[in-house]
């Protein structure tokens, strides 16, 4: 009742057996529940930890119920088909071609019509995958195989071959398959192909690979983090380039995810603009917030040059995505984020380094970040003339590194 009156929050959890304190602690009471199978038992570690991290969301859920192995056949029993009705339809993963417990193999259509959105993101005039949303295909293809472990992580993601929307619609295979198996759970490495084929239909690449990304699925998930705001001593506002149409890469639509981008001493920061509603038909179903990635990972590259050139660059490779929420971009429709790129590279002096991207809510809580970035670039955007160069005349000192 009380998150419906004015500045107050309410949630309800709903816990299984806590199986060191309480009832559960009782070694009679304790045996009976085993046998029974009626509860699954948690630790008071794992418990604190589900406590801690429900103090820590900005906005809770009204309700959460925990549910281990005893309590999932319960409600399959009762309610047969209801947990699976509940589960997001992915939205990448098509016809199934192969289905294992260790590998599973897709095919996915795509098609100006069935990817429509994909007009915001244009690259050499052609709608384009972006980079960022690799991570959805990976995170969608790797709980496919382990539905009951949580993706905390995605790593050593690979872009080798843009995905280009063509005239025509274009079949690509999804391969993804257990490499590591552990006490805490698998790793998944995942792989998006294509055959290339001529007008006379012959073969003439069999598995092309246009990403490959390797997925960390755990029992549980990733521990809340915290993240302190920069001071914004120092900020020099910097536009961002892929806003204009002199750049090879231009964004419109719901890829103007930021806002306020600028420079500071610790690196680039920008706002999130909430660019989807709760209700949007594609990104509600997605399970990675990929339009605010996309956004961080441009916020990262934010450099400016003689007061006037700002470098554009495109991602070849991703060391470590940390994921902290399993939310998309519609679930993130209420919240007031912000991104910070704090680096120790200079985006137009080299083409990778370490790096700490973090996008946080205005609480501090922490949604996801960025560790390790390798990245070409495509040239630069001259802000006085909005004309797009592949060199500027002048390299100074660059406003956005850290000295």
């Amino acid at each position: 009742m009380a998150r419906t009156g004015p500045g107050t929050s309410e949630c309800t959890v709903g816990w299984t057996l806590w199986g060191e304190v309480g009832l559960g602690a009782n070694a009679l009471t304790k045996s009976y529940f085993d046998k029974a199978g009626l509860y699954s038992s948690m630790s008071t570690q794992e418990g604190v930890r589900h406590f801690l991290r429900e103090l820590g969301q900005a906005q809770p859920a009204p309700y959460t119920v925990h549910m281990g192995q005893a309590e999932q056949a319960a409600v399959r029993r009762l309610l047969p088909g209801f947990l699976e009705q509940q589960r997001r339809e992915p939205f990448y993963l098509g016809r199934i071609i192969q289905q294992s417990r260790d590998r599973l193999v897709t095919e996915r259509v795509f098609s100006r019509d069935d990817d429509g959105y994909l007009a915001g993101h244009v690259v050499d005039g052609r709608p384009t995958l972006p980079g960022a949303f690799v991570t959805e295909i990976a995170v969608e293809a790797a709980t496919g195989l382990r539905p009951d472990l949580f993706a905390t992580a995605v790593t050593d993601l690979s872009f080798e071959h843009f995905l280009k929307l063509a005239e025509r619609p274009g079949t690509k295979r999804i391969v993804a398959e257990v490499i590591r198996v552990g006490d805490d759970g698998v790793d998944v490495g995942v792989r998006v192909l294509e055959d290339v084929i001529a007008p006379t239909g012959q073969v003439l690449v069999r598995g092309r690979r246009h990403f490959s990304a390797t997925v960390e699925l755990r029992r549980e998930p990733r521990p809340p983090a915290r993240w302190r705001s920069w001071p914004e001593d120092g900020a020099t506002p910097v536009p961002d380039p892929y806003h204009s149409g002199a750049s090879p890469v231009v964004l419109s639509g719901e890829f103007h995810s930021t806002e306020r981008t600028r420079v500071l001493p610790d690196g680039g920061r920008s706002a999130y603009t909430n660019p989807v509603p709760a209700t949007h038909p594609v990104y509600r179903r997605f399970s990675v917030p990929v339009l605010l990635l996309d956004g961080l990972l441009r916020t990262g590259v934010l450099e400016l040059l003689d007061g006037r050139y700002v470098p554009i660059c495109a991602p070849v490779r991703i060391g470590r995505i940390e994921l902290f929420e399993p939310v998309s971009d519609a679930a993130l429709a209420d919240r007031e984020i912000e991104l910070f790129a704090a680096r120790e590279f200079s985006p137009s002096q080299g083409s990778g380094g370490s790096c700490r991207f973090v996008a946080a809510d205005r609480s501090g809580q922490v949604v996801l970040q960025v560790l390790d970035l390798d990245w070409v670039q495509l040239g630069y955007l001259d802000t006085i003339t909005d004309g797009h160069v592949h060199h500027p005349p002048v390299h100074p000192h660059p406003i956005g590194v850290a000295p």
